[in-house]
């Protein structure tokens, strides 16, 4: 089963950043590759709430259902995942004083057969893993145009793990 990890430093609060990956009409906004949304349900408690994705990838259109496994606020989102992609995809947050860490983490099989795995290895994987940190990128972009710039203290500052992954001469020897 193909696994892609991601994770990025979002100078904004845990609450910020976890209310707008926490509402299903807010997806499209941040996650490359999600054209549509539809069918969802919003429930306070979140377990079980679902939505119907389609996610767009080389020209295929994949409905995908997506059920909330678990959830607990500003702490992390449990996702199965069943239809064009089948697998499970998890978000976590770890609030740094007014930054916040989040990870993303899916593991995934694509349907058909033999011709769909040799598609998402030649393909797939990558744009997944592309998509996963231009949607970082995307959200982190998003939280920060909310927030005001500030002075980073040096002591707060985390390494943001998609940057330093592109330029290895970063990361602190």
């Amino acid at each position: 089963m193909p696994t892609v990890e991601a994770s990025i430093v979002i100078n904004a609060s845990v609450d910020e950043v976890f209310a707008v990956m926490d509402d299903p009409q807010r997806v499209k906004e941040y996650m490359p590759g999600v054209t549509q949304i539809y069918d969802y349900d919003y429930t306070p408690q979140r377990v079980g709430d679902q939505a119907m994705f389609v996610y767009s990838v080389l020209g295929l259109h994949l409905p995908t259902k997506v059920v909330i496994r678990e959830w607990e606020r500003n702490r992390w989102m449990i996702m199965d995942m069943d239809g064009g992609l089948k697998g499970i995809l998890t978000f976590s947050f770890v609030a740094y004083g007014g930054f916040t860490r989040v990870s993303w983490h899916i593991d995934y099989t694509m349907k058909g057969g033999i011709l769909g795995k040799a598609v998402n290895t030649l393909v797939v994987e990558w744009i997944n893993r592309r998509n996963a940190e231009g949607a970082l990128r995307n959200l982190k972009h998003i939280c920060e145009a909310a927030n005001a710039p500030v002075a980073v203290p040096a002591f707060a500052v985390v390494p943001d793990e998609v940057e330093l992954r592109r330029h290895p001469a970063a990361l602190p020897r």
